[in-house]
């Protein structure tokens, strides 16, 4: 998958698009979450000896999924407060959005995969946190205006519906 938006796109569409990306990841973790708690049929406390190690590496995996993610989104928007031009900091905030979500959904995955194997709530209820967390990470033009510290012109340029954020090429 390219990296590159293809224009023009007004800034509704722009963040449309951002807000159905983010409602698909988070709807999906959650379909997924019904269907193999159902599938399961329920957990237990009692986790299988042989598989007690999965319920550590889940929350292993569960606090670095929200480290890598905080961190992918931080670094990079820092980043991107230094360029100049609106056009290529939107089509970065863009992909940098996507991979923080996906490090979260990855941790979400591998949690309800684990449950389903050792039958631990627990790591069910990591997983329902975790899509918790992704629903706060939903995207909006505040959120982004000031992860990017965008200036008054570039934060009414995303703030009207119908300016053209990215030309294309």
């Amino acid at each position: 998958m390219s990296s590159q938006l293809k224009g023009p796109l007004q800034s509704s569409e722009y963040f449309r698009n951002l807000k159905i990306l983010h409602y698909a990841l988070m709807i999906g973790g959650l379909l997924v979450s019904l269907i193999i708690y159902y599938v399961s049929g329920g957990g237990s406390d009692d986790t299988p000896e042989h598989l007690s190690y999965l319920t550590t590496v889940g929350i292993i995996i569960a606090f670095g999924g929200v480290f890598f993610s905080a961190y992918i989104y931080k670094s990079k928007t820092l980043a991107l407060r230094e360029v100049k031009d609106l056009e290529i900091k939107l089509q970065q905030y863009h992909s940098t959005s996507i991979t923080s979500w996906a490090v979260l959904q990855f941790a979400i995955l591998a949690n309800l995969i684990f449950f389903f194997l050792a039958l631990n709530d627990l790591l069910f209820f990591i997983a329902l946190f975790l899509i918790g967390l992704l629903f706060l990470k939903r995207p909006s033009r505040s959120r982004c205006a000031d992860s990017l510290s965008l200036n008054k012109q570039e934060i009414q340029i995303i703030n009207d519906p119908d300016s053209i954020v990215l030309k294309g090429k």
